[in-house]
């Protein structure tokens, strides 16, 4: 072999160019494919990740013998077209799953190039079109792979690229399906983040995720967003003012804004919420609003100002203050008293610069006890409604309650959704599991609990329900994401049949009556109303009851009999 020592960078450069066309060229000819993309694993090694098959780029998908002729006009000639895409996305590709899509897809062509692919010359002039590679760049790229997930109850349970629940215009309780869910595709779980946890890197890299220049690679999550939210049929998302322009780059707010407002315009898709992301920064590591540095104070106003503004002109449903680091590790060195006057201070000034800018949209904060610090401020739903009170800011603001916050708090998963509904002011719910995982709620039962409350405040508009959570580090397919976001709208839909059952039925409800029926009588509308006093009490008396059992283990079971 020849040494490469003594040769200069200019040498290098061509040498290894002429290795990479030679390497793109072998796969053209002996598989009928060009490889489009490739990364290093976890061993340093270039892995193949994404190929072009020019059998369906040059003659599309055979018609298989047996097969009824299909409308070319019709929706499943269109699902087949979709499903053969040139491009082929893999973990790390092997040359048998390529040749089993050949053997499926082109049988006939795939055998005859296989009789003349020694010959180069030959296989040149085999395919009609040039053999290379599809653009860098193409909008509808991402998921073409993929067909328009829609609502089929009769499809087998292994076809999981279909909703078995959610009938988006369906309607429950006098209102369709998706007003009662108002679902929302998280843009910072989905499209910011890739597959990874705490204990390990990055898995795999999104194709969206290619270009250097920021304001294409911002575009470019756009429309990977909002084509993945058309094929799940999904009509709101939710976004970090840093999920879609990175810090340091706010200049590209004057363009990235105007695209959003197209994207929207084209696909009747709307921003349900925005916030400022005032976590990630490391000069937010003591806070924002309640930072003991003024200067931080200052560019966390201009953060907020910024993201407020850049929600109006999208016609944003709802603005989130999100619990961020408002809080402290340790008492040592904290003045609390300062920090709470100056976290309610900020608030108002949010409040002011609505109003300034003509937004009627709603204002929303989120609780969440501790992580990253130790304790923060807005801990769990009754401690923030307690702070807005003293304040006087309660008529200003409503909660954007995360169940999973909730737990960290130590409360049940539904606990927060039912405080915040009783006291009005839920405004709107990002679901995901209790756990570290942050992975998509699939529990039936914790869905029936949370929708049985949204049926009890008449529905969460202006707010709705955020999929804010992430597919695990193993799953690393594009075909994982929405799965993932289909068994998430399926569950709560599921959840929302069985909990209007319950409410039509009343069972339940019946029940929780008599456990206050003493309640039902003159006397104990008057304490109720605020009429009676300790001493006019003392003159009072009510039919002596007996201690009765509080059938806990009844309600459970109508409760699960219902979700049947």
């Amino acid at each position: 072999m020849e040494s490469s020592e003594g040769w200069d960078e200019a040498t290098l450069q061509a040498r290894r160019k002429q290795r990479k066309v030679a390497w793109k060229d072998s796969y053209a000819r002996i598989y009928g494919m060009a490889p489009t993309q490739r990364q290093q694993d976890e061993t340093g090694a270039t892995v193949v990740t994404e190929v072009q098959c020019l059998f369906c780029l040059s003659f599309g998908r055979e018609d298989i013998r047996g097969e009824a002729p299909v409308d070319e006009n019709s929706d499943e000639s269109r699902r087949r077209r979709k499903k053969s895409s040139n491009v082929k996305h893999f973990v790390t590709f092997r040359p048998d799953q390529f040749t089993q899509h050949l053997t499926r897809e082109h049988p006939t062509k795939w055998a005859a190039y296989q009789l003349i692919r020694q010959h180069p010359d030959t296989t040149a002039s085999f395919f009609p079109e040039p053999a290379a590679p599809s653009p860098p760049y193409d909008e509808s790229y991402f998921f073409r792979d993929i067909p328009p997930v829609i609502f089929n109850p009769s499809a087998p349970d292994a076809e999981v690229l279909a909703f078995h629940e959610y009938a988006a215009e369906e309607f429950v309780l006098g209102k369709p399906m998706h007003e009662w869910c108002r679902f929302a595709v998280s843009f910072g779980h989905a499209f910011r983040a890739e597959p990874s946890d705490a204990y390990g890197d990055v898995t795999a890299r999104r194709p969206w995720h290619v270009l250097d220049d920021p304001l294409q690679l911002a575009k470019r999550r756009i429309d990977a967003a909002f084509e993945f939210m058309q094929l799940l049929g999904v009509r709101f998302y939710t976004f970090a003012d840093t999920d879609v322009v990175p810090d340091g780059q706010e200049h590209l707010w004057e363009s990235i804004v105007p695209y959003l407002q197209q994207k929207q315009s084209e696909t009747s898709v709307r921003l349900l919420w925005a916030t400022a992301n005032m976590m990630a920064n490391r000069k937010y590591m003591h806070g924002a609003a309640t930072s003991p540095s003024l200067a931080v104070f200052l560019e966390a106003a201009a953060q907020v100002k910024r993201a407020m503004r850049v929600t109006h002109l999208l016609g944003g449903e709802a603005f989130v203050l999100s619990a961020g680091r408002e809080g402290y590790q340790s008492l040592v060195g904290i003045n609390l008293a300062k920090e709470d006057a100056r976290y309610a201070i900020f608030l108002r000034m949010v409040v002011e610069y609505r109003s300034a800018v003509g937004a009627t949209y709603q204002l929303l904060l989120e609780p969440k006890p501790r992580e990253p610090l130790r304790h923060q401020y807005n801990y769990d739903a009754a401690t923030t409604l307690c702070f807005l009170h003293r304040h006087h800011l309660q008529q200003h603001f409503k909660l954007n309650v995360v169940p999973a916050h909730g737990v960290l708090a130590g409360h049940d998963y539904a606990h927060e959704v039912a405080y915040a509904a009783m006291t009005k002011c839920l405004g709107s719910l990002s679901i995901s599991t209790g756990d570290r995982a942050d992975a998509f709620l699939t529990d039936p039962a914790l869905a029936a609990l949370l929708m049985r409350t949204v049926i009890q405040h008449q529905g969460i508009a202006p707010g709705g329900l955020n999929l804010s959570a992430k597919v695990r580090r193993e799953s690393t397919s594009l075909r994982d994401m929405v799965a993932a976001h289909i068994g998430a709208m399926d569950a709560v839909a599921r959840g929302l049949r069985k909990a209007a059952g319950l409410y039509v039925k009343g069972d339940l409800d019946r029940k929780t009556q008599v456990r206050y029926a003493s309640w039902e009588s003159p006397l104990g509308r008057q304490i109720e109303s605020g009429e009676m006093t300790f001493d006019a009490l003392a003159t009072k008396s009510a039919r002596r009851e007996a201690v009765v059992s509080g059938e806990l283990e009844l309600f459970e079971l109508l409760f699960q009999r219902g979700l049947a």
